[in-house]
């Protein structure tokens, strides 16, 4: 991939792929805008989709109890939302949550293999 197009990729996972991966990989990419407070999934519903960050955080948050949150995990445009689904996994205990409004790439599960 040349160093211009690798430059305006804002995600690291996605700017250090091999240029054939990249390629394949982006035909199932959209560009989408994330809200603050958007939740991106829930825990113990399934992940539907893939989410890699441009230049917000995602905090990944962990209800033990009533009125009780822990921050387990941040996800910044250094990694990808949805890791669990690249693992087979189809739930996790956690949810996802926007911190910032953003502008994103999101990849359907559905559209080609992780």
């Amino acid at each position: 991939m040349p160093s211009a197009e690798v430059s305006s990729i804002k995600n690291r996972i996605l700017a250090a792929l091999p240029a054939v991966e990249y390629e394949r990989l982006s035909r199932s990419l959209k560009t989408v805008s994330l809200d603050f407070g958007q939740t991106l999934y829930e825990a113990e519903a399934p992940i539907e989709q893939a989410y890699f960050p441009t230049n917000s955080i995602v905090s990944l948050l962990w209800d033990p109890g009533p009125r009780e949150t822990i921050e387990v995990g941040t996800v910044g445009n250094e990694g990808m939302v949805g890791l669990p689904a690249l693992l087979g996994v189809e739930t996790t205990f956690n949810r996802a949550v926007v911190q910032g409004p953003t502008e994103g790439f999101i990849r359907v599960r559905d559209a080609c293999r992780f």
